[in-house]
Protein backbone atom coordinates (compact mmCIF):
# COMPACT_ATOMS: atom_id res chain seq x y z
CA UNK A 1 0.00 0.00 0.00
CA UNK A 2 1.58 3.51 -0.86
CA UNK A 3 2.49 6.14 1.62
CA UNK A 4 -1.11 8.36 0.51
CA UNK A 5 -3.22 5.49 1.03
CA UNK A 6 -1.63 4.65 4.22
CA UNK A 7 -2.20 8.21 5.62
CA UNK A 8 -5.50 8.09 4.43
CA UNK A 9 -6.26 4.91 6.35
CA UNK A 10 -4.79 6.28 9.33
CA UNK A 11 -6.79 9.25 9.24
CA UNK A 12 -10.10 7.63 8.62
CA UNK A 13 -9.62 4.86 11.27
CA UNK A 14 -8.78 8.00 14.00
CA UNK A 15 -11.71 9.81 13.08
CA UNK A 16 -13.52 6.53 13.27
CA UNK A 17 -12.74 6.04 17.13
CA UNK A 18 -12.62 9.95 17.76
CA UNK A 19 -16.02 10.98 16.23
CA UNK A 20 -17.79 8.39 18.65
CA UNK A 21 -15.91 9.19 21.37
CA UNK A 22 -16.63 12.81 21.19
CA UNK A 23 -20.48 12.68 20.86
CA UNK A 24 -20.57 10.04 23.73
CA UNK A 25 -18.44 12.61 25.46
CA UNK A 26 -20.77 15.36 24.82
CA UNK A 27 -23.92 13.61 25.78
CA UNK A 28 -22.26 12.44 29.21
CA UNK A 29 -20.74 15.31 30.54
CA UNK A 30 -22.32 18.55 28.00
CA UNK A 31 -25.62 20.23 28.31
CA UNK A 32 -27.79 19.17 25.62
CA UNK A 33 -29.62 16.75 27.75
CA UNK A 34 -29.22 17.59 31.17
CA UNK A 35 -29.53 20.43 33.21
CA UNK A 36 -26.69 23.46 32.33
CA UNK A 37 -24.00 24.59 34.38
CA UNK A 38 -24.73 28.03 35.74
CA UNK A 39 -20.60 28.07 36.25
CA UNK A 40 -20.37 27.98 32.60
CA UNK A 41 -20.41 31.87 32.37
CA UNK A 42 -18.24 32.04 35.78
CA UNK A 43 -15.79 30.00 34.07
CA UNK A 44 -15.52 32.22 31.11
CA UNK A 45 -14.54 35.72 32.64
CA UNK A 46 -10.77 34.20 33.12
CA UNK A 47 -11.15 33.25 36.47
CA UNK A 48 -8.33 30.27 37.93
CA UNK A 49 -10.36 27.62 39.60
CA UNK A 50 -9.27 24.80 41.04
CA UNK A 51 -5.86 24.95 40.44
CA UNK A 52 -2.65 25.09 42.44
CA UNK A 53 0.21 26.84 40.04
CA UNK A 54 4.49 27.33 40.31
CA UNK A 55 4.78 30.25 38.35
CA UNK A 56 8.10 31.56 36.75
CA UNK A 57 9.00 34.71 37.68
CA UNK A 58 12.76 34.81 37.02
CA UNK A 59 12.14 37.95 34.27
CA UNK A 60 10.44 39.27 37.03
CA UNK A 61 12.47 39.25 40.05
CA UNK A 62 15.52 37.57 38.97
CA UNK A 63 17.10 34.90 40.64
CA UNK A 64 16.16 35.93 43.80
CA UNK A 65 12.87 34.90 43.08
CA UNK A 66 12.82 32.33 40.78
CA UNK A 67 8.73 31.21 41.00
CA UNK A 68 5.99 31.90 43.27
CA UNK A 69 3.04 29.60 44.42
CA UNK A 70 -0.34 30.95 43.13
CA UNK A 71 -3.70 28.84 44.01
CA UNK A 72 -7.50 29.66 43.65
CA UNK A 73 -10.20 27.33 45.35
CA UNK A 74 -12.87 25.33 44.17
CA UNK A 75 -15.07 28.57 44.03
CA UNK A 76 -12.06 31.08 41.78
CA UNK A 77 -11.20 32.63 45.01
CA UNK A 78 -7.69 33.26 46.31
CA UNK A 79 -7.87 32.70 50.24
CA UNK A 80 -6.72 30.22 52.90
CA UNK A 81 -10.50 30.23 54.61
CA UNK A 82 -11.76 27.15 55.47
CA UNK A 83 -15.28 28.21 53.60
CA UNK A 84 -16.83 31.07 51.77
CA UNK A 85 -19.24 31.59 54.70
CA UNK A 86 -16.47 32.91 56.68
CA UNK A 87 -15.32 35.44 54.57
CA UNK A 88 -15.52 38.85 56.24
CA UNK A 89 -13.30 40.91 53.53
CA UNK A 90 -14.00 40.28 49.56
CA UNK A 91 -11.59 42.25 47.56
CA UNK A 92 -12.71 42.68 44.14
CA UNK A 93 -10.07 44.13 41.40
CA UNK A 94 -7.97 43.70 38.26
CA UNK A 95 -4.32 42.26 38.42
CA UNK A 96 -3.32 44.76 41.05
CA UNK A 97 -5.54 43.02 43.53
CA UNK A 98 -5.00 39.20 41.95
CA UNK A 99 -1.09 40.07 42.66
CA UNK A 100 -0.39 37.31 40.23
CA UNK A 101 3.33 37.58 40.70
CA UNK A 102 3.16 37.24 44.54
CA UNK A 103 3.09 34.32 45.99
CA UNK A 104 0.41 33.05 48.17
CA UNK A 105 1.08 34.08 51.09
CA UNK A 106 2.68 37.43 50.65
CA UNK A 107 -0.29 39.16 49.14
CA UNK A 108 -1.67 42.63 50.62
CA UNK A 109 -4.88 40.26 51.27
CA UNK A 110 -2.59 38.08 53.49
CA UNK A 111 -1.22 40.78 55.48
CA UNK A 112 -4.48 42.30 56.00
CA UNK A 113 -5.62 39.12 57.53
CA UNK A 114 -2.50 38.77 59.44
CA UNK A 115 -2.89 42.25 61.30
CA UNK A 116 -7.03 41.97 61.62
CA UNK A 117 -6.47 38.31 63.07
CA UNK A 118 -4.03 40.03 65.39
CA UNK A 119 -5.64 43.23 66.07
CA UNK A 120 -9.27 41.17 66.76
CA UNK A 121 -7.71 38.30 68.56
CA UNK A 122 -9.00 36.08 66.36
CA UNK A 123 -8.93 34.63 62.53
CA UNK A 124 -10.44 37.28 59.94
CA UNK A 125 -11.09 36.00 56.74
CA UNK A 126 -9.78 38.19 53.40
CA UNK A 127 -10.42 37.26 50.33
CA UNK A 128 -9.09 37.78 46.81
CA UNK A 129 -11.59 37.73 43.83
CA UNK A 130 -9.09 39.61 41.70
CA UNK A 131 -9.09 38.51 38.18
CA UNK A 132 -6.07 40.23 35.50
CA UNK A 133 -7.33 42.36 33.04
CA UNK A 134 -10.74 43.19 34.52
CA UNK A 135 -12.08 46.59 34.69
CA UNK A 136 -15.21 47.64 35.99
CA UNK A 137 -16.99 45.91 33.59
CA UNK A 138 -15.67 42.65 34.27
CA UNK A 139 -16.38 43.32 37.93
CA UNK A 140 -20.49 43.99 37.31
CA UNK A 141 -20.32 40.62 35.60
CA UNK A 142 -18.68 38.86 38.51
CA UNK A 143 -21.50 39.95 41.16
CA UNK A 144 -24.22 39.04 38.33
CA UNK A 145 -22.28 35.21 37.23
CA UNK A 146 -19.67 34.83 39.46
CA UNK A 147 -20.40 36.03 43.20
CA UNK A 148 -24.16 34.47 43.45
CA UNK A 149 -22.80 30.80 42.63
CA UNK A 150 -20.11 30.63 45.76
CA UNK A 151 -22.33 29.47 48.32
CA UNK A 152 -22.99 31.49 51.91
CA UNK A 153 -20.94 34.30 50.22
CA UNK A 154 -22.16 37.32 52.60
CA UNK A 155 -18.56 39.70 52.91
CA UNK A 156 -19.19 42.40 55.68
CA UNK A 157 -17.32 44.64 53.90
CA UNK A 158 -16.07 44.46 49.73
CA UNK A 159 -13.37 46.16 48.93
CA UNK A 160 -13.59 47.83 45.57
CA UNK A 161 -9.41 48.26 44.82
CA UNK A 162 -10.99 49.43 41.47
CA UNK A 163 -10.06 52.04 38.51
CA UNK A 164 -6.12 51.08 37.02
CA UNK A 165 -7.76 49.54 34.09
CA UNK A 166 -10.67 52.23 33.78
CA UNK A 167 -8.01 55.43 33.95
CA UNK A 168 -7.39 54.54 30.18
CA UNK A 169 -10.27 55.91 28.58
CA UNK A 170 -12.35 52.87 28.51
CA UNK A 171 -15.73 52.94 25.96
CA UNK A 172 -16.47 49.19 26.50
CA UNK A 173 -15.45 45.79 28.02
CA UNK A 174 -12.36 44.47 26.54
CA UNK A 175 -13.23 41.17 24.67
CA UNK A 176 -10.88 38.52 26.27
CA UNK A 177 -10.83 40.44 29.49
CA UNK A 178 -13.83 41.35 30.86
CA UNK A 179 -15.74 38.96 28.57
CA UNK A 180 -15.47 36.17 26.53
CA UNK A 181 -14.89 35.77 22.70
CA UNK A 182 -18.32 33.78 22.74
CA UNK A 183 -20.07 37.04 23.95
CA UNK A 184 -20.12 37.95 20.80
CA UNK A 185 -21.52 34.44 19.07
CA UNK A 186 -25.24 34.87 17.90
CA UNK A 187 -27.67 31.63 16.82
CA UNK A 188 -26.56 28.24 16.44
CA UNK A 189 -22.35 29.13 17.56
CA UNK A 190 -23.75 30.43 20.24
CA UNK A 191 -25.67 27.65 21.49
CA UNK A 192 -22.73 24.95 20.89
CA UNK A 193 -20.24 27.39 22.83
CA UNK A 194 -22.59 27.09 25.69
CA UNK A 195 -23.34 23.74 25.92
CA UNK A 196 -20.54 21.75 24.35
CA UNK A 197 -18.49 19.89 27.28
CA UNK A 198 -15.20 20.18 24.98
CA UNK A 199 -15.84 24.00 24.79
CA UNK A 200 -15.86 23.52 28.56
CA UNK A 201 -13.01 21.72 29.52
CA UNK A 202 -10.92 23.89 27.19
CA UNK A 203 -11.74 27.17 28.89
CA UNK A 204 -11.29 26.14 32.48
CA UNK A 205 -7.79 23.92 30.92
CA UNK A 206 -6.69 27.20 29.40
CA UNK A 207 -8.15 29.69 32.46
CA UNK A 208 -4.73 29.79 33.85
CA UNK A 209 -2.99 29.78 30.53
CA UNK A 210 -4.79 32.98 29.20
CA UNK A 211 -4.44 34.93 32.49
CA UNK A 212 -0.90 34.44 32.53
CA UNK A 213 0.56 34.85 28.99
CA UNK A 214 -2.05 37.85 28.03
CA UNK A 215 0.34 39.23 30.77
CA UNK A 216 1.84 41.49 28.16
CA UNK A 217 -1.20 42.64 26.73
CA UNK A 218 -2.41 46.09 27.99
CA UNK A 219 -5.83 45.31 29.14
CA UNK A 220 -5.25 48.59 30.71
CA UNK A 221 -2.66 47.31 33.22
CA UNK A 222 -0.67 45.46 31.36
CA UNK A 223 2.59 43.14 33.44
CA UNK A 224 6.17 44.88 32.30
CA UNK A 225 8.89 43.27 33.73
CA UNK A 226 11.23 45.77 32.85
CA UNK A 227 10.46 49.15 34.32
CA UNK A 228 10.80 52.08 32.25
CA UNK A 229 13.97 54.43 32.45
CA UNK A 230 13.97 58.01 33.36
CA UNK A 231 14.14 59.08 29.57
CA UNK A 232 11.00 57.46 29.33
CA UNK A 233 9.34 60.02 30.82
CA UNK A 234 9.29 63.31 28.57
CA UNK A 235 5.91 64.32 28.99
CA UNK A 236 4.95 67.49 30.20
CA UNK A 237 1.46 68.25 29.60
CA UNK A 238 -1.39 66.89 28.68
CA UNK A 239 -2.17 65.25 24.83
CA UNK A 240 -4.55 67.28 22.91
CA UNK A 241 -8.18 66.43 23.48
CA UNK A 242 -7.40 64.31 26.71
CA UNK A 243 -9.21 66.81 28.99
CA UNK A 244 -12.33 65.79 26.83
CA UNK A 245 -11.97 62.50 26.72
CA UNK A 246 -11.30 62.59 30.47
CA UNK A 247 -14.56 63.95 31.55
CA UNK A 248 -16.42 61.40 29.01
CA UNK A 249 -14.38 58.55 30.53
CA UNK A 250 -15.60 59.58 34.11
CA UNK A 251 -19.13 59.69 33.52
CA UNK A 252 -18.75 56.15 31.80
CA UNK A 253 -17.04 55.23 34.97
CA UNK A 254 -19.42 56.64 37.66
CA UNK A 255 -22.33 55.04 35.73
CA UNK A 256 -20.61 51.67 36.13
CA UNK A 257 -19.70 52.57 39.92
CA UNK A 258 -23.36 52.84 40.87
CA UNK A 259 -24.29 49.53 39.40
CA UNK A 260 -21.34 48.16 41.59
CA UNK A 261 -22.27 49.81 44.65
CA UNK A 262 -25.62 48.59 43.79
CA UNK A 263 -24.49 45.04 44.09
CA UNK A 264 -22.67 45.13 46.85
CA UNK A 265 -25.81 46.51 48.94
CA UNK A 266 -27.42 43.90 47.00
CA UNK A 267 -25.41 41.05 48.75
CA UNK A 268 -25.64 42.52 51.62
CA UNK A 269 -22.07 44.00 52.42
CA UNK A 270 -20.12 47.58 53.16
CA UNK A 271 -18.47 48.99 49.99
CA UNK A 272 -14.93 50.18 50.17
CA UNK A 273 -13.57 52.06 47.79
CA UNK A 274 -9.70 51.98 47.74
CA UNK A 275 -8.13 54.59 45.39
CA UNK A 276 -4.40 53.33 43.53
CA UNK A 277 -0.52 54.50 43.56
CA UNK A 278 1.08 54.11 40.19
CA UNK A 279 4.80 55.69 38.59
CA UNK A 280 3.15 57.22 35.79
CA UNK A 281 4.48 60.22 36.46
CA UNK A 282 7.96 61.33 38.18
CA UNK A 283 8.74 64.22 39.72
CA UNK A 284 12.58 65.14 39.33
CA UNK A 285 14.23 68.93 40.75
CA UNK A 286 10.85 70.34 41.34
CA UNK A 287 9.06 69.15 37.65
CA UNK A 288 6.46 66.58 37.24
CA UNK A 289 7.40 63.92 33.97
CA UNK A 290 4.72 61.86 32.45
CA UNK A 291 5.83 58.40 30.97
CA UNK A 292 5.42 59.72 27.31
CA UNK A 293 3.85 56.29 26.22
CA UNK A 294 1.56 55.47 29.09
CA UNK A 295 -1.38 53.95 26.72
CA UNK A 296 -3.09 53.62 23.66
CA UNK A 297 -6.95 54.84 22.27
CA UNK A 298 -8.38 54.83 19.50
CA UNK A 299 -5.04 54.48 17.88
CA UNK A 300 -3.56 57.71 19.63
CA UNK A 301 -0.69 57.23 22.35
CA UNK A 302 -1.33 59.50 25.40
CA UNK A 303 1.09 60.38 28.10
CA UNK A 304 1.65 59.38 31.58
CA UNK A 305 -0.24 63.11 32.72
CA UNK A 306 -3.21 61.88 31.16
CA UNK A 307 -3.47 58.61 32.84
CA UNK A 308 -3.07 60.37 36.03
CA UNK A 309 -5.19 63.13 35.67
CA UNK A 310 -8.09 60.61 34.58
CA UNK A 311 -7.50 58.02 37.04
CA UNK A 312 -7.90 61.22 39.84
CA UNK A 313 -10.84 62.14 38.37
CA UNK A 314 -11.96 58.33 39.20
CA UNK A 315 -11.16 58.44 42.43
CA UNK A 316 -13.03 61.72 43.35
CA UNK A 317 -15.50 59.76 42.12
CA UNK A 318 -15.32 56.62 44.07
CA UNK A 319 -14.84 58.83 47.16
CA UNK A 320 -18.18 60.72 46.67
CA UNK A 321 -19.71 57.85 45.84
CA UNK A 322 -18.75 55.30 48.24
CA UNK A 323 -19.19 57.51 50.98
CA UNK A 324 -23.03 58.72 49.54
CA UNK A 325 -23.62 54.54 49.85
CA UNK A 326 -23.00 54.33 53.20
CA UNK A 327 -19.72 52.85 52.67
CA UNK A 328 -16.09 54.16 53.20
CA UNK A 329 -13.23 55.82 51.19
CA UNK A 330 -9.61 54.85 51.76
CA UNK A 331 -6.78 57.19 50.14
CA UNK A 332 -4.15 54.81 49.41
CA UNK A 333 -2.64 56.44 46.06
CA UNK A 334 -1.44 59.37 48.61
CA UNK A 335 0.39 57.22 50.54
CA UNK A 336 4.14 56.71 50.61
CA UNK A 337 5.52 53.98 48.67
CA UNK A 338 8.88 53.45 46.80
CA UNK A 339 9.79 52.31 43.50
CA UNK A 340 11.47 49.60 44.99
CA UNK A 341 8.20 48.33 45.84
CA UNK A 342 6.87 48.28 42.46
CA UNK A 343 7.79 45.76 39.37
CA UNK A 344 6.31 48.25 36.98
CA UNK A 345 4.22 51.14 36.65
CA UNK A 346 1.17 50.26 38.64
CA UNK A 347 1.95 46.43 39.93
CA UNK A 348 3.79 45.71 43.17
CA UNK A 349 5.96 43.12 44.28
CA UNK A 350 5.86 41.63 47.95
CA UNK A 351 7.12 44.25 49.78
CA UNK A 352 4.83 46.77 48.31
CA UNK A 353 1.98 44.52 48.58
CA UNK A 354 3.48 44.00 52.48
CA UNK A 355 3.13 48.05 52.75
CA UNK A 356 -0.36 48.00 51.16
CA UNK A 357 -2.05 45.49 53.21
CA UNK A 358 -0.61 47.62 56.38
CA UNK A 359 -1.59 50.71 55.26
CA UNK A 360 -5.19 49.55 54.46
CA UNK A 361 -5.07 48.77 58.45
CA UNK A 362 -4.23 51.97 59.68
CA UNK A 363 -6.83 53.29 57.43
CA UNK A 364 -9.64 51.04 58.76
CA UNK A 365 -8.19 51.74 62.74
CA UNK A 366 -8.61 55.19 61.34
CA UNK A 367 -12.23 55.73 59.97
CA UNK A 368 -13.15 52.90 63.21
CA UNK A 369 -14.11 50.21 60.87
CA UNK A 370 -12.75 47.40 62.72
CA UNK A 371 -16.08 47.88 65.66
CA UNK A 372 -17.64 46.53 61.61
CA UNK A 373 -15.93 42.97 62.10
Amino acid sequence: MSFPKNLLFAILSWFLILFPSAILLELVFGFWIRPFDPWVHAYRLNIVVDQVLHIDTSNVYGEETPSIIYSRNQYGLRDNCESPEEIEILTVGGSTTDQKYISDGETFQDRLQTLLSRELSRKVCVSNSGVDGHSTFGHILAFENWFPLIPHLKPKFVFLYIGINDAGFRDAPKIGFDIPPSRGLKGWKYSINERSALFKMLWIANSAIRSFTNSKVRAYAGHQVVKPAISDYQADSLSKGASQLIVKNTESFSKRLSKLLDQTKQMGSIPVCISQPHWMVLESNGQKKGLSKAFKYKGQTYNGHDYTVSIEALNEVMKAKCRAHAGYYLDIAHQVFKPSEFYDVVHMNAKGSKRLGEYLFQQMRTHEMLKEL
